[in-house]
């Protein structure tokens, strides 16, 4: 029996972008946006975020992404996260 998420990665793996419904898409660019804004917000406000980007920059590794410095994707995931989350968690 698979698991829960090798279920849900193989659902991903088979899905195109053609295959899901407009409303499905446009709730989907709302919710990347408000990301995009909240990550911003979260870096320009707090301290905690500009931390966390600059001590993920410090680490080298390989620069496959950008968020206000490039980092690696692990990386800028981790940074990603410390910018939403403080901004709206506090």
């Amino acid at each position: 029996m698979k698991g829960l998420s090798t279920s849900y990665a193989d659902f991903i793996l088979r899905t195109r972008y053609d295959q899901l419904k407009p409303e499905v898409v446009l709730q989907a660019k709302k919710l990347i946006l408000d990301l995009v804004g909240v990550s911003l917000a979260g870096y320009k406000l707090m301290e905690f975020p500009r931390l966390v980007v600059s001590y993920m920059e410090s680490l080298g590794g390989n620069p496959e992404a950008f968020i206000f410095q490039t980092v690696s994707c692990g990386e800028c995931c981790i940074c990603q996260c410390s910018m939403c989350s403080r901004l709206r968690y506090g």
